[in-house]
């Protein structure tokens, strides 16, 4: 009987260790501690989640200012410049002189380089008109340097600048190195497609051949560019490089 009832104890505690055992993880005392963690880890990333939404409006808000921005000054830069061209065409050399000097550092400020050129090549211009020289030259060098830092897609400026350059030449009586530049200056507006720009430097050519005594060469050009001019549709453009072939004929 003692060993009967021996065993049946020991069966017992058998039985009451092998349920707390297993029990443990799953008592009243360890569940609500498990459940109470899964609130806070869900808060923490709902807030890290919306403090990144946040940081990315701020971002595209500041983006959409900034492009906003740099549209005003691109558009404020650019009524410089044409004020300065209008300027010029009314020959109001003085004031156009110094709305193109501000374009000029408008764009210089903002890291444009090709308006900037062109904006000191239209300043060459205007300097030249009112007989100052030095102002002239300092200004188409300073454009051509510009020019030099560009490694593509300024061709069509480059020329533009040349046309200039060689105009100053001339009229300093340097005839052999406006021709050379004018050459150069025609040779860069082939690159581009710009078949006015290719006639206009031919015209100039012409006039840089007169002044050198070229005059067969002078003139088998200008019929060689009138005959092209001929053979265009009528437009302004045509009418324009026919009226500045009239005066160098």
């Amino acid at each position: 009987m003692k060993r009967l009832i021996q065993f049946i104890l020991m069966t017992l505690l058998g039985l009451i260790l092998s349920h707390g055992v297993h029990a443990l993880p799953f008592s009243a005392g360890h569940q609500p501690s498990v459940i109470s963690t899964q609130p806070s880890a869900l808060s923490h990333q709902h807030s890290t989640i919306s403090t990144d939404l946040l940081a990315l409006s701020n971002s595209e808000q500041n983006a959409t200012v900034s492009r906003t921005q740099q549209e005003a000054g691109s558009t404020k830069h650019y009524l410089l410049l044409e004020t300065g061209k209008q300027y010029y065409d009314a020959g109001q050399y003085a004031d156009a002189a110094r709305v193109l000097q501000q374009a000029a550092q408008a764009y210089q400020a903002t890291g444009d380089i090709l308006n900037q050129a062109q904006a000191l090549r239209l300043l060459s211009l205007v300097t030249q008109q009112l007989g100052e020289w030095d102002q002239a030259q300092a200004a188409i060098d300073s454009s051509l340097s510009l020019l030099e830092t560009v490694s593509r897609g300024g061709e069509g400026v480059l020329a533009k600048v040349l046309n200039t350059q060689g105009r100053l030449q001339l009229v300093q009586g340097n005839a052999e190195a406006a021709l050379n530049t004018w050459q150069n200056a025609e040779a860069l507006y082939a690159q581009a497609n710009d078949r006015v720009g290719v006639l206009g430097s031919q015209i100039n050519q012409a006039q840089a051949m007169q002044s050198l005594g070229l005059y067969r060469r002078a003139k088998k050009l200008l019929t060689q560019v009138r005959q092209t001019l001929l053979a265009q549709p009528d437009s302004p453009l045509k009418a324009i490089g026919l009226h500045n072939l009239g005066n160098v004929f």
